[in-house]
């Protein structure tokens, strides 16, 4: 059996005692997982998503050229169409 993605939680503490059986018909609730997230950063001006991209050139670049060469290729088997 898999553990649940949302934790759940007896409301009341008296039925911890039930047989397992009767456990799965027990109430519960919904227990909100804290708070792990870092807030978002706020970007004020062009220079901040300048270095954004300038972090992440590599990428840009691979999937630019990646993008190049298979359009390309697409071109270059594509039978050529002429028209008036």
């Amino acid at each position: 059996m898999e553990i649940p993605e949302f934790p759940i939680e007896k409301t009341s503490q008296g039925q911890a005692e039930i047989t397992p059986r009767s456990e799965r018909h027990g109430l519960r609730r919904y227990v909100p997982p804290e708070q792990t997230t870092i807030p978002a950063q706020d970007y004020d001006s062009l220079l901040d998503y300048w270095h954004i991209l300038f972090r992440h050139r590599v990428t840009l670049l691979t999937i630019t050229l990646a993008s190049l060469c298979l359009a390309l290729l697409i071109s270059v088997v594509q039978t050529p169409t002429y028209r008036v």
